[in-house]
């Protein structure tokens, strides 16, 4: 042990952590398979999280599948659309009548009420699932890097998750006024979330890694997108958020449950910042008679409707600035 230290890792002891081991010593993956030789280990699972690595770091796993027909590897590859037009946020949804082939398409909206659209009408997230069984391409997701702020952002504060008591509402609040106080004081703020991340989830071997970019670029062509500015973005989601002011879940008892039209209203307070889970899907409205959303109040507090620009193909907006190249 003394003449290799860097061969062994202390243990963690804490039971406030998830880490079996403490330090920021690494070890070598040639000396994690000799001990798994010596322990007579045949297989392992590996789980990698948060790689954001370029096409060349994958090629080892042709060796592995080579000497290891069994081996079962799924992935994410990904990379990045960038806008011509400068600071914008990139939706997207499905161009009408186009069909995906191997597979299901679905879209989960963002910034509903800046649209002021139908729910089926929304741009957004998309997903793509590949049909079980049938080929090596298993999910598909085309997004904002919108969500790579709010993920940031929420991790630590359970932003994304819809409140359900009249506390839970009120903690909402006061973290919708941090993140645009973030976003206003933060000077890369436009940078960061004014990109589109492809990212493909693949199973089997490297060689998976060309069809990843032949499926990934196909369904980004089968995409309209629509493009909303980050002042309007701020504008939009300070006027959702002003409303809760006047907003009856903000008051009473801190324990009282959201009735309908509070929920309805939580769940458009979070999806104008940029957060769409299953949960707020389901609770998403359109507009009613007036252009009037449900959770608005009947006299208007000065909503001035943004004009939403038209639709654009993707060869009208975007460069192809891969932070990782093609394979």
């Amino acid at each position: 042990m003394s003449s290799c230290p860097e061969r062994f890792l202390s243990f963690n002891l804490q039971d406030s952590t998830r880490f079996l081991t403490s330090g920021p010593k690494k070890i070598h993956i040639h000396h994690v398979l000799e001990a798994l030789m010596w322990a007579n280990i045949a297989h392992v699972n590996i789980y990698v999280f948060g790689m954001k690595k370029n096409w060349e770091s994958f090629t080892w796993l042709e060796q592995v599948t080579e000497h290891n027909p069994d081996a079962k590897i799924v992935m994410d590859v990904g990379w990045y659309i960038t806008v011509q037009q400068g600071e914008d946020i990139c939706l997207v949804k499905p161009k009408s009548g186009h069909r995906f082939p191997g597979g299901e398409v679905s879209t989960f909206p963002m910034l509903a009420s800046y649209q002021r659209t139908s729910i089926g009408e929304t741009y957004g997230t998309l997903y793509f699932s590949g049909r079980e069984g049938d080929g090596e391409i298993k999910k598909v997701k085309i997004y904002s890097t919108l969500g790579h702020a709010l993920k940031a952002f929420g991790r630590a504060t359970n932003f994304g998750t819809r409140p359900k008591t009249v506390r839970q509402m009120q903690r909402r609040v006061s973290q919708a006024r941090e993140f645009l106080h973030f976003s206003h004081g933060f000077d890369m703020f436009g940078e960061i979330v004014t990109k589109t991340r492809v990212k493909v989830t693949i199973k089997k071997t490297a060689t998976t890694l060309n069809k990843a970019w032949q499926v990934g670029t196909e369904i980004v062509c089968g995409c309209d997108a629509l493009l909303i500015p980050v002042g309007p973005y701020g504008d939009e989601a300070q006027l959702v958020l002003d409303i809760a002011a006047t907003h009856s879940s903000t008051h009473g008892r801190v324990t009282r449950r959201l009735d309908y039209v509070e929920k309805v209203y939580a769940a458009h307070l979070l999806n104008a910042f940029g957060v769409c889970t299953v949960d707020i899907l389901m609770h998403l409205t359109g507009v009613g008679g007036g252009d009037r959303y449900p959770w608005e109040p009947q006299i208007p507090v000065d909503v001035a409707v943004s004009a939403v620009p038209p639709a654009s193909t993707w060869d009208e907006i975007v460069q192809h600035v891969w932070v990782t190249r093609a394979p």
